[in-house]
C-alpha cells in the first residue's frame, strides 16, 4: 500500500483495495517496533505529504493501539510514538528542514525499539508524490475534491456499504458522530442523500456518484482497514509477547477471543473461517493460523 502511495520498493503495488491512509499509518506506526525500514520510509512520506493526513482521525485510530488490550493487558504500542508522529505532521506546516524534526524527537522519551529510526531521521528521497488518479487512492482523490475532512470517508461508506445511521457511519470511519450527522443532514437537504424511516441514510442517486468514482467503481473494493489492521496487530503482539508466544494453549485462547473480529475480515475477503467451538483447547491453533494465512493471501 505504501508503494501505491509513492514509497519506492520492490513489492507489487496495491491494486485491489481502497487504501485508508490513517488506518495504514496507524498500523505502520505499530509495525515500526518490528520493521524499522518500513517505519522510516513511512515517516519520510509523512514529512513530505503530511498535509494529506487527517490528524484528528489518526489520533482516534491511534487509541486502538496505545490503550491496554483487553486480553493481553498491555498496549500494542507506545502512545509516545503516536503523539510524536501527530506532532511531526502539525509542525511540518511550519518547518521545511528535516533537522528541525530531529529536534522535536529529542523532546520525547522514546521507546528503544523506535529510537534509532527517529533520532537518525532524514529525508532520503525514497518517496514520490502520490498519483491520486490510481484507483486504490480514491480516498485521496475525494479529499482533493472535499478537503481533508470527514466527507470523503462518509461518501465512500455510503457508496460501498450502501446504508447506515450516523452512529454506524461515525464508528466505522472514526469521526465524531455530530460531524457525520451534520454532513448527512446537509446532503439530505440538497437531495444527494435520502433518510429512511429507520434513520439510515442512503445515496439518493448512486449513479451520480459513480461518475465521480469512475476510477474505482468496479476495479477496487472497500474494506474496514481500521479494524482489519488492528486485529492483525493484536495477533502480531501476541506472537511476540510472553507468555502467549511460547504457550500454545494460551495463544489458542487468545485466538478464540478475537475470532469474531477475524470472521468479519474473512467475510469481506470471501474466505471461510473455522468455528472455534469445533476445536478443543490448543487444537484451535492450527486451523486459526491456516485461516489467517488464507485471509492475508486475499488481502
Amino acid at each position: 500500500q505504501w508503494g501505491c502511495l509513492g514509497i519506492g520498493n520492490q513489492l507489487e503495488e496495491e491494486k485491489d483495495w481502497i487504501i485508508d491512509l490513517e488506518a495504514l499509518l496507524g498500523s505502520t506506526i505499530f509495525m515500526g517496533q518490528f520493521d524499522k525500514r518500513l517505519f522510516s520510509s513511512a515517516l519520510e512520506w509523512v514529512y513530505e505529504y503530511g498535509e494529506r493526513i487527517n490528524v484528528s482521525r489518526l489520533k482516534r485510530i491511534g487509541d486502538y493501539y496505545h490503550k491496554n488490550d483487553d486480553k493481553l493487558n498491555i498496549p500494542l504500542a507506545s502512545k509516545t510514538i503516536y503523539n510524536l508522529v501527530e506532532n511531526i505532521i502539525k509542525k511540518k506546516r511550519e518547518v521545511d528542514d528535516s533537522k528541525q524534526i530531529q529536534e522535536q524527537v529529542e523532546q520525547y522519551n522514546l521507546p528503544s525499539e523506535y529510537q534509532q529510526a527517529l533520532e537518525k531521521f532524514e529525508v532520503r528521497g525514497v518517496t514520490a508524490k502520490p498519483k491520486v488518479q490510481k484507483a486504490p487512492l480514491l480516498q485521496l482523490l475525494l479529499r482533493g475534491f472535499f478537503g481533508v475532512n470527514a466527507r470523503a470517508e462518509v461518501l465512500l461508506y455510503l457508496f460501498y456499504i450502501k446504508e447506515g445511521s450516523s452512529n454506524q457511519i461515525a464508528r466505522a470511519v472514526q469521526f465524531d458522530q455530530k460531524i457525520v450527522y451534520r454532513i448527512l443532514e446537509k446532503w439530505t437537504d440538497t437531495g444527494f442523500v435520502d433518510k429512511e424511516p429507520s434513520r439510515k441514510y442512503i445515496l439518493s442517486n448512486p449513479d451520480l456518484f459513480s461518475i465521480l468514482l469512475k476510477n474505482a467503481d468496479d476495479s477496487v473494493k472497500y474494506l474496514d482497514w481500521i479494524n482489519t489492521f488492528h486485529v492483525l496487530a493484536r495477533i502480531m503482539r501476541a506472537l511476540n509477547t510472553g507468555p502467549w508466544e511460547s504457550d500454545a494453549y494460551l495463544l489458542s485462547s487468545f485466538f478464540r477471543h478475537i475470532s469474531k473480529d477475524m470472521k468479519r475480515v474473512a467475510r469481506f475477503v470471501d474466505v471461510s473461517f473455522s468455528e472455534s467451538n469445533l476445536f478443543k483447547g490448543e487444537e484451535y491453533l492450527s486451523p486459526f493460523i491456516k485461516d489467517i494465512m488464507n485471509i492475508l493471501k486475499n488481502l
